[in-house]
């Protein structure tokens, strides 16, 4: 064997050969790992001294930035501005109650007696309006906005043999103190309006359904209109801050009942008693509003 022989294989042998001192480490390395990993002392050492470290290095290099909403909690709001509140307002109102002429035919001393006569009365066009006053129960015809046409009818009746007698409703006034805000007064204005307008109106539409100038379509799309414009006065008197408006607030609420209840069977009321029927509707509300000035029937 030559000498570069012997040279090459002396390098190859030391290569090969691992110094004992490097396994030893890493036996050992892994050994504390896994002391560290899965003992107790190991927990304890790792949440001391290995934690931590980590810890204080990670911050270390972490940049200090704000979350937005912290950011956005720094930045100091503009002063709200206050909604102004409107002034309040006082108003005296006076209202006063129009006349309305009543048609009776016959008084009765029994309800029962008088609503079968009423039965009778809407069948021959007649309102059949049963209306109780200190234990008295009269029979009322139909209502009327002035005399010239009560007393029309009146002697038409009577030609036909029917003994009958005409009431006019009494005029009084109504005082009412709003307290609201600056609208309040136009708001009550329109509602009482609405309350004084219904009932003439009605009158007029019963009249002229008589006449046949108006048909049952025409009464109904009539209703229907008159209906909206008594829930809407309802939905304006709920706005104003006084308890005084709560009577003409209950009679636009009788005005509606008394409409709705008409709408909705209307149309299977049948034609002998429809006219009655309407007329029956008339004094309804004509008698709503004269309770709400505390009305009394007058001999006409």
């Amino acid at each position: 064997m030559d000498s570069y022989t012997r040279y090459r294989r002396a390098r190859t042998s030391d290569r090969r050969r691992i110094p004992i001192g490097i396994p030893i480490v890493v036996l050992v390395v892994v050994a504390l790992a896994a002391l560290i990993a899965f003992s107790p002392f190991g927990e304890s050492v790792r949440e001391k001294w290995i934690d931590p470290v980590i810890a204080l290095a990670l911050n270390a290099v972490k940049p200090k930035t704000e979350s937005v909403t912290q950011a956005m909690s720094n930045i100091t709001p503009p002063p709200s501005e206050e909604p102004t509140a409107l002034p309040i307002q006082s108003e005296t109102i006076l209202l006063s109650s129009r006349p309305y002429y009543i048609l009776q035919m016959g008084e009765y001393r029994s309800e029962s007696d008088a609503l079968l006569a009423a039965t009778e009365l809407m069948s021959m066009g007649g309102g059949g309006y049963v209306y109780e006053t200190e234990g008295v129960f009269r029979l009322f015809v139909a209502a009327y906005t002035d005399a010239a046409s009560l007393q029309t009818v009146q002697q038409q009746i009577r030609k036909d043999g029917f003994v009958n007698e005409s009431y006019i409703t009494d005029v009084n006034t109504v005082q009412i103190m709003l307290h609201g805000v600056q609208n309040a007064l136009e708001l009550f204005k329109q509602a009482s309006d609405t309350m004084e307008r219904i009932p003439g109106e009605l009158c007029e539409l019963s009249l002229n359904y008589d006449k046949e100038t108006e048909d049952r379509q025409s009464v109904k799309s009539k209703l229907a209109g008159e209906l909206e414009l008594v829930e809407k006065a309802i939905k304006e008197l709920a706005r104003i801050d006084s308890e005084d408006v709560n009577p003409i607030k209950n009679t636009l609420t009788e005005y509606q009942k008394a409409i709705s209840t008409f709408l909705t069977e209307c149309d299977t009321i049948n034609e002998k008693m429809y006219a009655g029927a309407l007329k029956h509707l008339q004094l309804e509300v004509i008698l709503a509003y004269t309770d709400f000035f505390e009305g009394t029937f007058m001999n006409g």
